[in-house]
């Protein structure tokens, strides 16, 4: 089993959830005692939330940089960075370091390839459903079309996001406006759902809609098992 390096922290609730995914989908492969054999760099949230909110892009560069490093000199074959929110600097990390990054995107679009959808609809921080990276990665790479929901709605799912999943926080109010806010948008012709904010997923499952959802953290824990294991 080869190292995987995860940059966590972004937000620890999150993290929680990729260190247990991670272990669970080892344990389920390989049976036993197995574990995952892994190295976490958990980053303190707030500055960089705050950098973000400023648009200091090259703060968080910095901060993001040093901790893939950090896991390249200790050890980790290959990188998981837990946020979907800053693979907008992907390309500044990898230019940075010597050992592959597991880009979030690619577990995305290869599950939505396989399940043959065509347009999904995307929830996340106003980041990463307003700039364009994360819909023109997948549109370059993968036959699928991304779309998101209007600016009031965007607002909402930043709102929420920051203000009570990245806390911890999960209120059915919370998660009946998810739900709506993905049924309003089956006027889009959509066909599945990213949840492209790894907190969400602790918000809704299968359970709470129609449509396939694609859960980004587990999806991008089990691409980077793949890789581990071959």
């Amino acid at each position: 089993m080869k190292c995987l390096g995860l940059i966590g922290g972004v937000s620890w609730e999150s993290t929680r959830e990729y260190y247990r995914h991670l272990n669970t989908e080892i344990r389920a492969r390989l049976g036993g005692l197995h574990s995952a054999h892994c190295l976490i760099y958990s980053v303190d949230f707030d500055p960089l939330e705050r950098a973000m909110e400023r648009g200091d892009w090259k703060r968080i560069e910095k901060t993001i940089v040093a901790a893939a490093q950090s896991l390249e000199r200790g050890g980790a074959e290959a990188l998981l960075l837990g946020s979907n929110t800053l693979h907008l600097l992907a390309s500044e990390i990898k230019n940075k370091i010597n050992l592959p990054l597991l880009h979030i995107a690619d577990a995305v679009g290869n599950a939505l390839l396989r399940e043959s959808r065509a347009k999904a609809l995307l929830l996340g921080t106003r980041l990463t459903m307003e700039q364009g990276f994360y819909q023109d990665y997948l549109s370059k790479n993968y036959p699928v079309r991304v779309v998101t929901p209007d600016e009031e709605d965007r607002k909402i799912i930043h709102k929420a996001i920051f203000e009570e999943l990245c806390l911890g926080v999960l209120k059915d109010s919370t998660r009946h406006t998810f739900v709506r806010i993905i049924q309003k948008n089956l006027l889009q012709q959509i066909d599945s759902v990213i949840l492209g904010c790894t907190e969400i997923e602790n918000l809704l499952s299968q359970d709470h809609c129609s449509l396939p959802l694609f859960p980004t953290t587990a999806l991008h824990v089990r691409a980077g098992i793949d890789w581990a294991l071959n």
